[in-house]
């Protein structure tokens, strides 16, 4: 099951476990086995799955806030005495992990405000008392999730493909950039209700859904481009 597919409570709780508890990657890993085969060795490829498990993103990010010789500041986080004579340089001597705790705080404050006023006492309470309220609390965990692990290195960032368009609305259409992940669109469509007198009309607008699996959408951008030389 994808995780959009799975029930709002579910999904939020993923997100908190990889946030707070902990993060599992699995990666497909090349290597090569020996066989004997009359009287030469011959190397076969053999994939194998390398699996981790590692600190909570949250916990890694502190570890990571600090580099090691940063002016004014210890290995731990903690600001060291002003040098005798001397100056700390202005600029911020910390990367960019160490906002992603206080980013996460904020917006977890702000959802557990927004269950309060639906009459909910947690964020899980929420999602299983009302779908819609979850998902849009999966959304929000899930951006800090996703800026996190871009901070971390786990992911690239997301980009837009520069000169190509959907195809199904015209929408913008984005990748990470490193060319990792499928491609799909971010642009919005109208949502059209039951046909009243005149018509159908939009009632509201939701996501064009569009994608492009990762081994495909380079042939999307061939297409486009020939589709544009033409009419050139």
């Amino acid at each position: 099951m994808t995780e959009d597919r799975k029930p709002a409570a579910e999904q939020i709780a993923d997100l908190f476990r990889e946030l707070d508890d902990e993060v599992r990657t699995r990666e497909t890993v090349l290597r090569y086995r020996t066989v004997r085969r009359g009287d030469r060795d011959h190397a076969i490829p053999d994939f194998v799955i390398h699996r981790t498990k590692l600190p909570g993103l949250i916990a890694q990010a502190r570890a990571a806030a600090v580099p090691q010789g940063s002016p004014g500041w210890d290995a731990d986080g903690a600001l060291s005495p002003m040098p005798s004579g001397g100056s700390f340089e202005s600029a911020e001597p910390v990367t960019e992990a160490f906002h992603v705790r206080e980013e996460a705080a904020a917006v977890i404050a702000d959802l557990i405000e927004e269950a309060a006023a639906a009459g909910h006492d947690s964020l899980i309470a929420a999602a299983l008392a009302d779908e819609q309220l979850g998902r849009h609390i999966a959304a929000r965990l899930r951006a800090v999730v996703a800026h996190a692990r871009i901070v971390l290195r786990y992911d690239a960032p997301v980009v837009p493909l520069r000169d190509v368009h959907c195809p199904e609305c015209g929408g913008e259409l984005k990748v990470r950039a490193d060319a990792s992940s499928a491609v799909w669109c971010s642009g919005m469509v109208p949502l059209h209700g039951p046909a009243v007198e005149g018509g159908p009309w939009p009632i509201g607008y939701g996501r064009c859904g569009a994608n492009w699996p990762r081994g495909s959408w380079v042939k999307l951008l061939a297409e486009v481009t020939e589709e544009g030389r033409m009419a050139g």
